[in-house]
């Protein structure tokens, strides 16, 4: 008879105290909000990139770049007012 393939053990229940318990979930409530504020950093940089990329372009379509240099210039003028 072939010795089975996969050698699989049913999961072995870790038994924590009240104590352990309490820790695990301080430790994961400080964690989570680290790692999402880490995400979202990138996340706002990947869109801030994307958008820098938009604007200066040069293969990005004429009307856009002519509507801000329009909007560029309007600014000017109105400082200069």
């Amino acid at each position: 008879m072939a010795p089975p393939l996969l050698n699989v053990t049913p999961p072995q229940f870790i038994k924590l105290t009240g104590k352990e318990m309490t820790e695990l979930i301080e430790m994961q409530n400080f964690v989570a909000p680290v790692i999402k504020n880490i995400l979202s950093f990138f996340r706002q940089g990947f869109i801030n990139a994307f958008y820098m990329y938009m604007l200066y372009s040069p293969t990005l379509n004429f009307v856009n770049n002519k509507k801000l240099v329009s909007i560029v210039r309007r600014q000017k003028r109105d400082k200069r007012r």
